[in-house]
């Protein structure tokens, strides 16, 4: 099960959202070699510009196991913002069993997945490194990637919707955003205070979306379809008044 098999808001031929998640099978973190091969997959997952990615506001938020390479990290952040984006996710490719990150164009995904199903999984294969890659969005966006690859799909995890008393949910675009962390890091009374910022001309939606963003430490919140939800939602609250 991954925590982004909840999201809404996603309609048929979107091909605006997709994540993936790369992980350790417990068991296999320590063995020999297999941090290199995440260390691989985490520079291809840079290569091909995620709009977000696991611990992407590092300055922010503090990584685990780092220490005081902290403080350094972030210094170094200061002048080679590019570098350090890339030394993150290598760190965390050597001091974690998972990776995360979330694209916005399915092309680009398509090419990454037929980049990863070539000579990386190749060599993991023959190294005996189970390293588990999943895709989260929609269905035919899903398969339509596995298809360029050469791949077939072997499991699906779909979500059935909400059930029991419904009407007192946020709505449905509130939901959207909310959803976005799997953590449930993003409230609805934050997302509320937001909208109602954006109406009055204090902040715009494109900095609501990278506010809701930030405790999302797995970097899948997708910011650029937060910014729209943002938009949308300041817009309908005021013309309702």
């Amino acid at each position: 099960m991954t925590h982004t098999s909840q999201r809404r808001g996603l309609v048929p031929s979107c091909c605006k959202e997709l994540c993936l998640i790369a992980m350790i099978p417990k068991g296999y973190y320590h063995r020999k070699g297999i941090k290199r091969a995440m260390a691989e997959l985490a520079a291809k997952v840079f290569r091909y510009a995620p709009e977000n990615f696991i611990f992407r506001d590092f300055t922010e938020i503090t990584i685990p196991n780092l220490g005081v390479g902290q403080v350094l990290l972030e210094a170094l952040h200061k002048r080679r913002p590019e570098f350090t984006n890339r030394l993150v996710l290598w760190i965390l490719a050597h001091t974690r069993s998972g990776i995360s990150a979330v694209y916005t164009d399915m092309d680009t995904v398509k090419t990454l997945v037929k980049d990863l199903a070539g000579q990386w999984r190749s060599r993991n294969q023959q190294e005996g490194y189970p390293i588990s890659v999943v895709l989260s969005g929609l269905a035919e966006d899903i398969h339509a990637c596995c298809q360029e690859a050469g791949l077939t799909e072997h499991t699906y995890l779909h979500s059935l919707d909400l059930f029991g008393t419904v009407d007192l949910l946020p709505s449905e675009d509130e939901l959207s955003l909310i959803t976005m962390c799997g953590h449930g890091l993003v409230g609805s009374r934050r997302v509320k205070h937001l909208v109602e910022q954006i109406r009055k001309g204090k902040m715009t939606a494109r900095d609501a979306a990278a506010d809701i963003a930030k405790p999302c430490v797995c970097g899948i919140v997708n910011r650029k379809r937060a910014e729209e939800i943002f938009s949308r939602l300041a817009a309908n609250s005021g013309e309702a008044e």
